[in-house]
């Protein structure tokens, strides 16, 4: 492990990033005060998904009117393993929008732990601070930091031998961040014209040139607190998750860091730019299908697919609500998914969840086949066309600990005999849910 403990940078000048109005705010900003106008989707440990008006969260027990339903029903704490807020309330469409509303102007920081917040970076006399809407300034030092976005919307890949600095031009240097402020303290890595025993020297890089840093590769460990999405974006640990007609949502922070400066429930917030619009409840039983990469490719027999390379998409993971990124497949292929590497150590059993449906637009005589086998268990097949657009998928019961296929996921698309018009499906919230860790 280097030694990151240099001083920071003396200059009071405050290092200032223009910071973009949250346009999405007010899709949500009726929910705070009504518990009637709170739709989500409750993600039980079944693997079904409940659709439902929320109406209180308390004493272990969650109290929703479901969709349809006239009476009012308890879910119990232990059964929901995530949810996520309707952003288009009364949609007929049964899939929730999963994309984080993070606007691409704000500065973000990425903990060494996964929690990520927007805002500003700023110098001041002794320190440096990372400043937040609802959580306040935080004192921010590089061994917390994964990665760190001043300007723009990109970020660089963390390495594992090295620390990469992203240019503002573009440019992008390998090396070893020694300090940051005003200006950052930066030893690039040795050249191979270069002998072995002449030392790098070290450089200044104003902070106005950096676009986004991100910093070696480390085993951090996780929280197994509850991981929030909220309205601005920010993805915090927390805990003692609560909501009531009176107050609203609002959660307490898990992070010493964090909730030393903020140790008032979220509830204070104003505007509610804290309130969830997504929870994970049980960081260790859910585990998404795009987090196994992607899959290995074939065109089903007797078929022919051109640029089969380009057949499959699957968006980033960093901006999908609770990681479960969108799959794309464009058929005729065989897709098939490795098992994922977030199942390893996992025991017991596994419940295999997702929603198919026709990527849009769609014509009007549009129809595909898909037929599914999840490990080593029986395939499962699923026709869908302009009458029956999406459709669920469960398949409980799969064993984690045997070894083999145990975890893999296998599917076929074709263009269910009417040509290859419309065979392009959206694998939608796709995981598995573990019975237990």
């Amino acid at each position: 492990m280097r030694d990151r403990s240099l001083p920071f940078s003396a200059s009071s000048t405050a290092i200032r990033i223009a910071v973009a109005g949250i346009a999405f705010a007010s899709a949500f900003a009726g929910q705070a005060s009504a518990a009637a106008e709170v739709a989500l989707r409750a993600l039980m440990r079944d693997g079904s998904w409940t659709r439902a008006d929320l109406v209180s969260i308390a004493d272990g027990s969650w109290k929703v009117a479901r969709t349809g339903a006239k009476d009012e029903q308890v879910l119990r704490a232990e059964d929901v393993v995530a949810f996520i807020v309707e952003r288009s309330r009364g949609s007929s469409e049964p899939a929730a929008d999963t994309e984080v509303p993070t606007p691409l102007s704000y500065g973000l920081v990425e903990f060494a732990n996964g929690q990520r917040l927007p805002g500003n970076f700023r110098v001041a006399r002794d320190a440096n601070f990372w400043d937040h809407r609802w959580i306040g300034a935080i004192p921010l030092d590089l061994e917390q930091i994964a990665t760190l976005r001043l300007r723009g919307a990109r970020t660089p890949e963390r390495r594992a031998e090295s620390d990469t600095l992203l240019l503002v031009n573009g440019d992008v240097l390998t090396g070893f961040i020694d300090k940051m402020g005003e200006d950052f303290a930066f030893e690039p890595l040795a050249q191979e014209d270069v002998a072995a025993d002449a030392k790098p020297e070290q450089r200044t890089i104003s902070t106005e040139r950096i676009a986004a840093i991100a910093l070696a590769r480390s085993e951090a460990p996780r929280s197994d607190a509850m991981r929030i999405w909220s309205i601005d974006g920010s993805l915090v640990d927390a805990r003692s998750l609560a909501f009531d007609e009176k107050r609203g949502w609002n959660f307490e922070l898990v992070d010493p860091l964090l909730a030393k400066i903020r140790a008032a429930r979220t509830t204070e917030s104003v505007p509610p730019a804290a309130n969830p619009i997504a929870g994970l409840l049980k960081p260790g039983q859910l585990v998404p299908l795009a987090s196994a990469g992607k899959p290995t490719i074939s065109v089903p027999a007797e078929h022919y697919h051109f640029g089969i390379e380009r057949a499959v998409r699957i968006a980033p993971s960093d901006r999908a609500l609770l990681g479960l990124a969108p799959i794309e497949l464009s058929g005729p292929i065989v897709a098939r998914f490795p098992r994922p590497p977030l199942l390893d150590g996992a025991d017991g059993t596994a419940t295999f969840t997702c929603e198919f449906a026709l990527a849009e637009p769609a014509p009007r005589d549009a129809r595909v086949e898909l037929e599914v086998r999840v490990g080593e268990g029986p395939a499962v097949r699923i026709s869908l066309d302009a009458q029956t657009r999406r459709a669920p998928l469960v398949v409980p019961g799969i064993p984690l600990a045997r070894a083999g296929t145990a975890g893999q996921v296998e599917i076929t698309l074709t263009d269910g005999g009417n040509g290859i018009a419309g065979d392009s499906v959206i694998l939608e919230r796709a995981c598995f849910v573990l019975s237990s860790r």
